[in-house]
């Protein structure tokens, strides 16, 4: 004994044998479904021939769900839910938890039939005495088949819970948004705007951070980049703080573009980003090196060569300033970074290219920045586009570069 024979006899009650459920429930075993079962079986048998106070309530039988749903069992969940807690003639009757493992593990499934197993469930809610489908429930339906990239069906389901006069929340309006995102209808970006659009004008909710950055996505995805970028202006105006992920989005796709403004506005997105994380401390839009990459890039990719090496030098005088003096991440240039600035000097048409390139490179080995495979691929473009092929096979005799 635990506490020596001195100690009372203790039974356990009904929450003890539930309370291993949920353990093996949860546990990494395989076999935790029939665990569970044995369980909950042990229990029936005590309630019913000793004391009804033993008898499992609903939450035993979740446990016994979430057991078999954990380990992709699905069919059987579904198979224990009807024949225990539907179609059987015992006291506990399920909740809408009961409903929703079942619905949230077909959703989450690899079956095309998730959709359809999920609206036969609810169905099923609907005549079960005391169940009602609720946001939860339309919420999982929805997810159903956004997974599926079905758009049109996950929007007919969200108003048909306005029909049923059940108020879709803001994680409902999400993962629709995200449905007609992730599909590939052309209209897409709209739709998503027209239900952006309708969270606006909404008194009960207002759209959050995934709503708009949902709809970015959108439309970068149709190269709708000025309208992307309205959005994230849009934001901040409503102190809705953007991440640096959909900042650098929006500038990954100006740097991309054909548009000769794309450095230009690349720069004021990362001048936003700054602004904004010194105007509120908020560590989600705190620019990184990856921004810095991707204003580097935009000149790159046009030949502005100087104008790249000027945001190089920024990021390596803010790399030597301590962070706690300083706005930003660790900005420290990378051998990516040194990369894009040799590309840069490589597509110019500058006959210093050559002579900046080298110093690009001294910098280079001085921070420390191991060059890799491409370092030698551009600098062998660049010095053999000026006929001095013979230095940079020297150089890369004395320098083996890293895997990229």
């Amino acid at each position: 004994m635990l506490l020596g024979d001195k100690s009372p006899r203790v039974m356990p009650d009904a929450y003890c044998y539930e309370s291993v459920m949920y353990a093996w429930a949860r546990s990494s075993v395989e076999d935790g479904p029939e665990r569970c079962l044995a369980v909950l079986n042990e229990l029936k048998e005590l309630g019913e021939s000793d004391d009804a106070k033993m008898l499992p309530t609903v939450r035993a039988y979740n446990f016994v769900l979430e057991a078999f749903v954990r380990r992709g069992r699905v069919q059987e969940a579904e198979a224990f839910l009807r024949v225990e807690l539907l179609n059987g003639h015992g006291r506990v009757r399920p909740t809408e938890k009961s409903f929703g493992i079942v619905m949230n593990a077909w959703s989450k499934s690899d079956t095309s039939a998730g959709p359809s197993k999920c609206i036969r469930l609810i169905q099923d809610m609907h005549h079960t005495p005391n169940v009602f489908p609720d946001v939860v429930s339309y919420n999982i339906l929805i997810d159903s088949f956004a997974r599926r990239g079905l758009a049109s069906q996950a929007e007919r389901a969200m108003k048909l819970m306005t029909e049923k006069r059940i108020q879709p929340d803001e994680q409902v309006f999400d993962t629709v948004i995200n449905a007609w995102a992730q599909s590939e209808h052309p209209d897409a970006p709209d739709r998503c705007l027209k239900i952006l659009n309708e969270m606006k004008r909404s008194k009960a909710y207002r759209p959050g951070d995934v709503s708009y950055h949902t709809t970015i996505h959108a439309l970068l995805k149709a190269e709708r980049i000025l309208e992307a970028e309205a959005l994230l202006d849009e934001m901040i105006e409503n102190d809705i703080i953007p991440n640096k992920i959909i900042v650098g989005a929006v500038m990954d796709a100006w740097s991309k573009s054909d548009d000769n403004d794309a450095p230009a506005n690349c720069l004021r997105l990362l001048n936003l980003a700054i602004d904004t994380y010194e105007r509120t401390g908020a560590s989600d839009i705190k620019p990184n090196v990856v921004m810095y990459s991707t204003l580097l890039d935009s000149y790159a990719r046009r030949g502005r060569a100087l104008e790249a090496e000027t945001v190089l030098s920024s990021m390596m005088r803010q790399a030597n300033q301590s962070q706690d003096d300083y706005h930003q991440d660790n900005v420290s240039p990378t051998a990516i970074s040194f990369n894009t600035v040799l590309t840069a000097w490589a597509r110019s048409d500058d006959t210093r290219a050559p002579d900046r390139c080298l110093r690009l490179f001294a910098m280079m080995k001085r921070l420390q920045v191991q060059p890799t495979f491409v370092t030698f691929e551009v600098l062998r473009e660049v010095f053999d586009k000026y006929h001095r092929k013979g230095e940079i096979e020297h150089l890369l005799a004395k320098n083996p570069p890293l895997n990229d």
